[in-house]
């Protein structure tokens, strides 16, 4: 990655706030990028594990399948 594309992905977006406990969500062959989940009230490593049951349960998964 470049430092020019570093600094914008870095940059700040108006009405977002990132905080520990979100995953990203993929579909359940894990080839396409759906979003992301996040769950927030308790620990960080607790809310990431809350959401990735969730994504879990709904037959979709938090990673890509290693290649």
């Amino acid at each position: 990655m470049t430092a020019q594309r570093r600094r914008r992905a870095a940059r700040p977006a108006p009405y977002v706030v990132t905080v520990a406990g979100g995953v990203p969500v993929f579909s359940a062959d894990g080839r396409e990028r759906l979003g992301a989940v996040g769950a927030s009230g308790e620990a960080p490593a607790d809310d990431a594990a809350c959401a990735e049951a969730g994504v879990a349960a709904a037959g979709l998964h938090t990673r890509r399948p290693q290649s």
